[in-house]
């Protein structure tokens, strides 16, 4: 095929749930990229489809009446999603346009070097001020990256500074005010103070119930090696007043797949008003217990979780469909029922709706359906799909 036939299929496709495949023309072929997929080449086949190196990806192209390619199937062994274009911007670059794109990056490199010199002085000036932490670090890479004087960051003026704000706020601490009590933990710990900053922070978190001193001691505890502690703190103080614990917590106990203690705290966290451990549990339960996992959505969309309000919407749509498809025999509502379960749920659920849908006269169903067996006898004979 020519270059200029090649360039129909080349843009952006995106599906509903914001994945994205990326198809570009390099050297005269095509290459596809996806979040599973860093990149691979495209092989169009005797049959139009188009192979995908090294996978048992599968592409299939819609064509409008322009000829430009208005959508994209992508299908594997055990599923196929649909991505509709978005642009057609990744085509092949020409040298000069190639050599402008270098000379800006230098551009833009060479001025931020020079934004590192005039600001140098200024930032170390703050770091022996004792303003904050952040700018001695910030000054420290400048010294290296710059290759100018190996300055002390952690200066005797820089110490005296964060021992002064350490006292400046021992007062306001002592009187309740426990963001002071972060910020004098905090630079205690910066002057290598850390017994007496953990003693600060445990007062803050276990009497005070105050949720930053928690996560802040935590992390102490990490960066100490003294995980078991950590873990210790998270399960006693998993409560109504600082429930991010309990979120925490549910995360490390997943990671060492303990999956029953996991689902307990996230309950708990969920409980507790953390909207991200409520939309974890609405996703996990998606494909498994569809109206338990609805609730645990719509809790999470409550509190203003932006992704779970919009898969709230698809599981409210697909309940809606699934009542058509079975009573009003609705090939167009079994088949998009069947596209939710093959996006959230069963592949064998996923083909029954689309045979149902076929069943009722919807023909992309049916369509799909017979790619679907023609590939199945293809694997049954011993013949690759990617090389028809």
């Amino acid at each position: 095929m020519s270059k200029d036939g090649l360039n129909a299929y080349v843009g952006v496709y995106k599906q509903n749930d914001g994945n994205t495949f990326v198809i570009t023309l390099e050297n005269g072929d095509l290459y596809l990229k996806t979040s599973e997929i860093h990149k691979e080449k495209c092989i169009l086949r005797a049959d139009g489809l188009f192979g995908v190196e090294n996978t048992k990806a599968v592409l299939s192209f819609q064509m409008a009446s322009s000829g430009i390619a208005q959508s994209v199937t992508f299908i594997l062994p055990d599923r196929q999603t649909v991505a509709t274009r978005s642009n057609s911007v990744f085509v092949e670059q020409s040298f000069l346009s190639k050599f402008k794109e270098l000379i800006v990056a230098l551009l833009v490199f060479f001025a931020l070097v020079g934004m590192l010199f005039v600001l140098s002085g200024p930032i170390q000036k703050a770091c022996e001020k004792g303003i904050h932490p952040l700018f001695c670090q910030v000054a420290s890479m400048n010294s290296r990256f710059l290759n100018t004087t190996k300055k002390d960051y952690n200066s005797e003026e820089a110490i005296a500074s964060y021992k002064q704000i350490t006292e400046d706020t021992k007062e306001a601490c002592l009187d309740g005010d426990q963001e002071s009590c972060l910020l004098m933990a905090k630079n205690l710990w910066k002057i290598a103070d850390k017994e007496k900053a953990i003693k600060v922070l445990k007062n803050s978190c276990l009497k005070e119930k105050y949720s930053p001193s928690c996560q802040q001691l935590k992390d102490f505890y990490i960066q100490l090696g003294q995980s078991t502690k950590a873990t210790s703190l998270l399960i006693e103080t998993c409560n109504e007043q600082t429930p991010q614990s309990c979120y925490d917590l549910a995360w490390s106990l997943d990671k060492k797949d303990e999956k029953a203690q996991a689902i307990k705290y996230f309950n708990k966290a969920c409980e507790f008003g953390v909207e991200e451990s409520c939309f974890h549990l609405g996703k996990l339960y998606l494909k498994v217990e569809r109206i338990l996992s609805l609730d645990y959505l719509k809790k999470a969309c409550d509190r203003y979780h932006r992704q779970a309000c919009a898969l709230v919407k698809k599981v409210e749509s697909f309940f809606l469909h699934k009542e058509k498809c079975l009573k009003e025999k609705s090939g167009q509502s079994c088949f998009l029922m069947a596209s939710f379960e093959q996006d959230y749920g069963l592949e064998s659920l996923a083909l029954k709706a689309y045979q149902e849908s076929c069943d009722y006269g919807y023909q992309l169903a049916c369509n799909i359906l017979k790619d679907k067996e023609a590939r199945k006898k293809l694997r049954e004979s011993g013949k690759k799909v990617e090389t028809l």
